[in-house]
């Protein structure tokens, strides 16, 4: 898990956002004061469920105006002068599919303040690369920090399906719980080398061409992915309210052995993973829903046992209050269909 984990893509055109999707008043709110003059203008919006603008506005001066991270935007107490973050998510070529869920840039742009990326629990590990420092291996977090970046940070990083980065690292997950390891440290120089050559290059788009390219001269080295545990992730997905003895029981191994291979897969063990992509799944749910949901619906619909149980995971993995959190956070797994699972009742 990374920096970008709690930015919104800019994989679509503001205008038919703006014009189209039911956004929340905090947004409105905070892109008025967002919004430099001359450029500053009045959004009315109309508090009803029906998600709809009460006028017309002109969206042009808009994209114009700014170049902006809409997820972070939505923070209502953010400074005219406040830094922003533009985060992005491409899909990775064939070849790297099973291994990698996406690579992803960020750049921090505006003013003289640093930018305050929350970093959230997610169940990945990423390759970074910020500015010219040495790459990392960013291994799974189960709790929750915040980075303080610069403006003018460049990252480009790689995020690994959950339970695939230790095939193509050659050392378990288990090894990067809650921390960071350099790739030479991991790997020696010669191994590195590519990756840290990523940084003589100028531009975002091609440090990303360079991360997927030095991941491609790995697949030769790269080892089985275990797919019983790749199974055992799939099932936790499928069976929201799934005991951990039902899965032992149904992929065919002991509590214990299954706690051993999960936690090299993945990080940790079967349950603190259940609990974090009920979390992301959560986040997915904010994502798409907005307020069209109240927390009791939220909590529901995510799998929680009920909202109480929501407050204190949301705490847990985010230490916040479900009502700070829901409005500008997003969901890691996006690109995964892992947040998407339905119920299964047959297995």
């Amino acid at each position: 898990m990374f920096f970008a984990r709690t930015a919104t893509p800019l994989l679509f055109d503001y205008r038919d956002t703006l014009k189209v999707q039911p956004l929340r008043t905090s947004f409105l709110d905070s892109f008025q004061v967002s919004c430099p003059p001359p450029f500053r203008i009045a959004l009315r919006w109309r508090s009803d469920r029906s998600g709809r603008w009460n006028e017309r506005f002109d969206c042009h001066k808009i994209e114009s105006a700014l170049f902006v991270d809409l997820g972070n935007a939505m923070n209502r107490d953010t400074p005219v002068d406040s830094a922003i973050s533009d985060y992005r998510e491409f899909p990775p070529s064939s070849p790297l599919a099973s291994y990698l869920l996406c690579l992803w840039t960020q750049r921090i742009v505006g003013s003289r303040r640093e930018f305050a990326q929350r970093v959230l629990p997610d169940g990945c590990i990423d390759i970074v690369l910020i500015n010219d420092e040495a790459p990392l291996a960013i291994g799974p977090w189960t709790e929750p920090f915040v980075k303080h970046l610069a403006p003018g940070t460049m990252i480009v990083g790689a995020r690994f399906h959950p339970g695939s980065a230790p095939a193509l690292l050659g050392l378990p997950a288990s090894a990067l719980l809650n921390q960071s390891v350099t790739l030479r440290s991991m790997w020696g120089g010669a191994a590195s080398d590519r990756f840290a050559r990523i940084a003589g290059e100028s531009t975002l788009l091609t440090r990303k061409s360079g991360m997927e390219a030095a991941l491609l001269n790995r697949l030769a080295d790269a080892d089985p992915i275990d797919e019983r545990m790749s199974a055992a992730i799939k099932w936790l997905a499928g069976h929201r309210y799934g005991r951990i003895e039902r899965l032992s029981e149904w992929i065919g191994i002991s509590g214990r052995q299954l706690q051993r291979r999960f936690a090299t897969a993945v990080g940790y063990g079967p349950k603190m993973f259940q609990s974090i992509l009920r979390f992301q799944r959560l986040l997915s749910i904010s994502d798409r829903t907005g307020a069209q949901r109240n927390l009791a619906q939220f909590s529901a619909d995510a799998g929680y046992a009920d909202q109480a149980h929501m407050a204190r995971e949301v705490q847990r993995f985010s230490g916040t209050r479900p009502t700070v959190l829901l409005p500008s956070a997003r969901c890691a797994l996006g690109l995964s269909d892992l947040v998407k699972k339905t119920e299964h009742l047959d297995c």
